[in-house]
């Protein structure tokens, strides 16, 4: 399949070369691991929770049931983040152009130092429509949630987001009263997934990350195959010489007709 380089047609996945050669080439597979094993801490540290109370309803809880509540929000982030993978891949920033290097998926010096072993690793190019479609064909839709990160201060008072952003980390001890801890939860959860899975600070935004969020029931990872998705494999200014036949192996294995 021909590399054409349109921007916005594909995505980048940055990683160390040994990742690249030993695992996902090897097994040409890429790896879905859990949610809580991001590099970013909103995502892997413990998620805290407003619990209020309307003193007026039928079913309020008691002062204490409220204090109990308010000590368990390392429950409350098992229960959300539970099942929950994900696959992270950098996009084209929007309306640039085929030589614009440096708004281009694969471009980005600091995705190269953070993720690809300070420009020792690899930057695999993926067809997005494809992965797309292989996710879906592997996963299901109904368990597939997928879109680009949206960047920003979402905690500062009045900023662009804050208002939802305070709403998703409000929880009711009346509804979790009448309807059931893990309900609530799940219900909080659907209600703000964009809230809670696709939003980060806004000094990540130069990464342009686009992610699938997958729902299972596990934390077990998921493994999805890359042959028909794969359209580049770019190589780090610094990458290792002596793993260069192996690289060479899999473009000649005709995977997708890879580019080197």
């Amino acid at each position: 399949m021909r590399f054409h380089n349109d921007p916005g047609h594909y995505v980048a996945h940055y990683t160390r070369f040994e990742t690249a050669v030993d695992h996902i080439l090897k097994n040409r597979s890429l790896r879905l691991g859990p949610f809580t094993a991001t590099n970013d801490p909103r995502e892997t540290k413990t998620w805290h929770f407003a619990v209020g109370s309307s003193w007026s309803h039928e079913h309020s809880v008691t002062s204490e049931e409220l204090e109990a509540l308010s000590k368990r929000n390392v429950e409350f982030d098992r229960i959300l983040k539970h099942g929950r993978k994900i696959l992270c891949v950098s996009q084209d920033a929007e309306n640039t152009f085929k030589l614009n290097i440096s708004d281009r998926a694969y471009g980005k010096p600091r995705m190269w130092a953070q993720y690809a072993g300070n420009h020792s690793g690899v930057c695999l190019l993926f067809d997005k429509q494809a992965l797309h479609e292989t996710l879906e064909s592997r996963l299901g839709h109904q368990k597939l949630f997928c879109g680009p990160v949206e960047y920003g201060n979402f905690h500062h008072v009045g900023a662009l987001g804050w208002m939802e952003h305070m709403d998703a980390f409000q929880l009711s001890a009346d509804d979790i009263s009448t309807n059931g801890l893990e309900n609530v939860l799940r219900h909080q959860r659907d209600k703000h997934h964009k809230v809670f899975f696709f939003r980060k600070n806004k000094d990540w935004q130069q990464e342009a990350e686009y992610r699938w969020i997958i729902r299972g029931d596990t934390n077990d990872p998921e493994f999805i195959p890359i042959e028909n998705a794969l359209r580049a494999i770019l190589l780090g200014i610094d990458f290792p010489l002596d793993r260069l036949a192996e690289i060479h192996k899999y473009c000649k294995a005709g995977c997708s007709s890879p580019n080197v």
